[in-house]
Formats: C-alpha cells, sequence, structure tokens
C-alpha cells in the first residue's frame, strides 16, 4: 500500500508537469460588421469577452488582443502567422465569432467583404471566404504532435444575394469527414449541422456564452465532456432551437487547461454512463487561476503524510528498493 501511494505521487507529479510543460496558444477572431443589411451585433462583444477568458487560463492570445472585422486577405495573414508563432507540440486553439456557410460539403468562414463585393454564385463563396479544412490543414502542418481546438460560432445564416440563397441551401455548416480531419484536432460547431445558430439578444450569443461560462467552472474536465455541457446548456437556453456539436479526434483525455487528476483518474475507469453523468453534472469552482497551486499543495501535502507514516513504521528506511534519508538540517 506504502509502496503504491509513493508511486502515485510520483506520478501526479510527472503528469502535471508534463501537461504544463507545452504552451497554450490561442487566436480569437470577430467579425460583426458585414454590409447589406448583414450586420452581427454579438461576434466583436464575443471575441473580447473570449480573448480576455483565454488569457485568465494563462493562453497567450495572439497579439494580446481579438482580432475584428478581418478581410480576406487580413484574415489569411493573420492565421498564418498565428500558426507560426505555435511550436509543435503545444496547444493551438481558433475562436471564430461571425458570418459561416457550407457549400458541396465544406464549410467557409466569411471575411468582411468590401461594399462592391457580392457572393452571387458558389465561386463566390469559395473564392471570397476562408476555408475552414484549410485552417485545419494549416494548424497540422505546424502544429503536427499538439492539440488543435477550433471553436466555430459562424452557423449563422450567409451573407449571400437573394438569388444564390434561394438556390442552394447554405444555413448552418456542413459536417466534417472524418477521413480528412486531420488527427489531433477538436472542432466544436455552435450548432446542429445544416441549422442556424442565433447571434442572441444578450451580451454574448448563446454559444459563447455557455462556451464561456463552461470555461470558467470546467475547462479542467475532459473537452469533451466540458463541450456536452455547453450543448445541453444552449439547447436549454434556447427552447431547443439550438443544440451544438462536437467532433472530437483526440487520443487519451485532454483538457483546455491542466486536467484534474480526480477527473482524468475517474473518467480512464468509467465503465458506464451513469458514471459518466455523475462525473459530468458534477459543480465546479471557478478555480482555473489557482490550478498549479492547488495540485502542488495536494501533492506536497500528499508527500508528507507518506513520510510521517514512514517515521511511524521504523526500521525501514526504504522505499521499492529506493533509500531514503532523511537528515535535518545542521544548526
Amino acid at each position: 500500500m506504502i509502496k503504491l501511494f509513493f508511486w502515485s505521487i510520483i506520478l501526479a507529479t510527472a503528469a502535471v508537469g508534463s501537461v504544463s510543460a507545452s504552451t497554450r496558444h490561442a487566436l480569437v477572431i470577430g467579425n460583426s460588421n458585414y454590409s447589406g443589411g448583414h450586420r452581427l451585433v454579438n461576434p466583436a462583444r464575443d471575441a473580447k469577452d473570449m480573448a480576455r477568458q483565454l488569457k485568465s487560463m494563462e493562453y497567450k492570445v495572439f497579439r494580446n488582443r481579438a482580432q475584428l472585422d478581418l478581410q480576406i486577405d487580413h484574415f489569411n495573414e493573420t492565421v498564418n502567422a498565428f500558426l507560426r508563432s505555435v511550436s509543435d507540440g503545444d496547444t493551438a486553439l481558433i475562436y471564430y465569432a461571425g458570418h459561416g456557410a457550407s457549400t458541396d460539403g465544406q464549410n467557409y468562414l466569411i471575411p468582411i467583404l468590401p461594399d462592391h463585393i457580392k457572393l452571387e454564385t458558389r465561386n463566390d463563396i469559395r473564392n471570397r471566404s476562408i476555408s475552414l479544412q484549410s485552417i485545419m490543414e494549416r494548424a497540422e502542418l505546424h502544429n503536427a504532435s499538439g492539440v488543435n481546438i477550433f471553436f466555430v460560432d459562424a452557423c449563422r445564416d450567409a451573407p449571400v444575394e437573394r438569388s444564390l440563397s434561394r438556390s442552394i441551401n447554405l444555413t448552418g455548416m456542413a459536417a466534417l469527414d472524418q477521413r480528412t480531419q486531420p488527427k489531433g484536432s477538436f472542432v466544436g460547431f455552435a450548432t446542429e449541422y445544416g441549422a442556424l445558430a442565433e447571434d442572441g439578444d444578450s451580451h454574448n450569443s448563446p454559444f459563447t456564452e455557455a462556451l464561456l461560462e463552461n470555461m470558467k467552472t470546467r475547462a479542467d474536465s475532459p473537452i469533451e465532456l466540458m463541450y456536452k455541457n455547453v450543448s445541453d446548456s444552449v439547447f436549454l437556453k434556447t427552447a431547443g432551437r439550438q443544440f451544438p456539436i462536437q467532433e472530437p479526434k483526440i487520443q487519451g483525455n485532454y483538457c483546455l487547461v491542466p486536467c484534474a487528476l480526480l477527473t482524468q483518474i475517474e473518467t480512464d475507469s468509467l465503465t458506464d454512463s451513469t458514471a459518466v453523468e455523475t462525473i459530468q453534472q458534477a459543480p465546479r469552482p471557478d478555480n482555473t487561476g489557482n490550478l498549479f497551486t492547488v495540485r502542488n499543495i495536494a501533492i506536497g501535502a500528499a508527500a508528507i503524510l507518506l513520510l510521517g507514516v514512514l517515521s511511524s513504521q521504523g526500521g525501514d528506511d526504504s522505499i521499492a528498493g529506493f533509500p531514503l534519508r532523511i537528515t535535518p538540517p545542521s544548526p
């Protein structure tokens, strides 16, 4: 029992160290100022609030602020510059709020368009928007061994000419092709495929509001469980009109901040859906800013407890074959 306790302390310390070794980067984009009656109220506010929250979680937010109202060239340049700042093996998180569309099974993020530019054909969407697949492929190229996360609040109605919107369905986003989705990626869409996400009447969109709430309270849960809570919250907030969808392709447990050790152990040993629900619904305090401090204190306390057990036994001054000597400092 003592040996098991000793090795659990070593493994816990190593786990915390390995998670905190990689750097977490974030690019936050909010496009609101669309022309032609397609302006959105919330994306700029959503992006600013998201950047602030990610900073509190010790993410390195690109250029230290949200990037707002990007036209296509600036959009592409910003994405490329951000990905160049990421070292392979890090976490790269991209959040986008704004208009989006899907056509021919591909998803597109729509930049701010000059007043004289209109989306009138399928080719216009392909040539004047940003392919989500291309961003994911670029992220994989720069961060092949790391984790790449995409939160896409872009399922609002597309700003296209009426003739085009009548000829094809441009509402919402399309399902990802699992054959081409890069490994090590997680994509969270604001609503179901082909459905419309709401911009909302409050300070944030329903999706971003729920995402921010869960980042504050459940960021140390596995991302799939955290996002399930986001989906449930949005479903309730919108009276069933909106249900966010996730596309995870990450091996093992991954959390937006270092995973809570208890949660990680429990989810590794889950054998039924009831246990998953128990962990998922457990309330969590807003402690994302103190994770390292709390865990270090817990590990230190466990080590002190172990030493107390050893000293009470007397005689045996080794564990698992390793000599243990405790010598007080000289006066």
